[in-house]
């Protein structure tokens, strides 16, 4: 079985509405090799952070934690790529809810598969070569 350590990561801008299934969805499914969760908070005017600092107090990750004044996804993955200090690195959309259990160690299935992988979504896998194969024939 693949298993590698990850750092989560979540960049929110103001989810007050639906953060918490987000959450819960991240600490439900995460694998055990998720060892970093990193959350920026990128310009946030609602109520979204108390939710996620309490929906984080029982998670066995103590999350780390910044601030930045609205610099839009791009920029704050970015920013919290850098300070992920895992190999390997998962980011969720601060609108998705994960059901998938081991959602991590699933996703980087394809590093296994695939040399110079530049990339792997929830739908495909990405390598320098402009016919690389699907990696999920299941879609």
């Amino acid at each position: 079985m693949f298993s590698k350590d990850t750092s989560i990561v979540l960049t929110i801008h103001n989810q007050e509405p639906i953060i918490d299934k987000v959450i819960r969805g991240i600490i439900n499914n995460m694998s055990v090799n998720a060892k970093q969760m990193v959350i920026v908070f990128d310009g946030c005017k609602d109520n979204t952070e108390s939710i996620v600092r309490r929906e984080l107090k029982e998670c066995r990750i103590k999350p780390d934690f910044y601030h930045l004044p609205n610099v839009w996804e791009t920029k704050a993955n970015n920013f919290a790529f850098r300070k992920s200090t895992c190999p390997y690195i998962v980011t969720v959309q601060d609108d998705a809810e994960i059901q998938d259990l081991n959602f991590d160690q699933r996703l980087l299935k394809p590093f296994d598969v695939v040399d110079n992988l530049l990339g792997v979504t929830g739908r495909n896998a990405q390598d320098e070569k402009p016919d690389s194969r699907r990696l999920w024939p299941d879609d």
